[in-house]
C-alpha cells in the first residue's frame, strides 16, 4: 500500500460500490529483525514505506472520501527497543511513532 494510485483505486471502488467511505483501518506493517549495522538502507526504506508512507497515503486518500464524516484507525505495535537474539528492533521501533 505504498502507491498513491493503488490508494486512489481503493477509495474509488469503495465510494462507487457503497456510495461513501466510513472507516479506514491502517493495519499493514512489516518488521525486520537484523543487527542495525547489517541493515541496508534499502531494507530500512522498505519498512518506512510500508509502515509510515502507507499509513500517510491511506489517510490522505480517505479523508476526501469521508466528507460526511468517518473514522480512521491506525494500528501499530508498542515501541520496543529491546534486543532479540542479538538483533535490535530499531527499524520497526521507528514506525509506530508515525502512526
Amino acid at each position: 500500500m505504498t502507491s498513491e494510485a493503488d490508494w486512489a483505486e481503493v477509495a474509488a471502488f469503495a465510494t462507487e460500490r457503497y456510495g461513501r467511505l466510513d472507516v479506514l483501518v491502517n493495519n499493514a506493517g512489516i518488521v525486520v529483525f537484523a543487527p542495525l549495522t547489517e541493515t541496508s538502507l534499502e531494507v530500512f526504506r522498505r519498512v518506512v514505506d510500508v509502515n509510515q508512507v502507507g499509513t500517510f497515503l491511506g489517510m490522505k486518500t480517505a479523508v476526501p472520501a469521508m466528507q460526511s464524516g468517518g473514522s480512521i484507525i491506525n494500528i501499530s505495535r508498542s515501541m520496543d527497543w529491546s534486543a532479540r537474539r542479538g538483533c535490535w528492533r530499531i527499524v520497526r521501533a521507528s514506525s509506530p511513532c508515525a502512526a
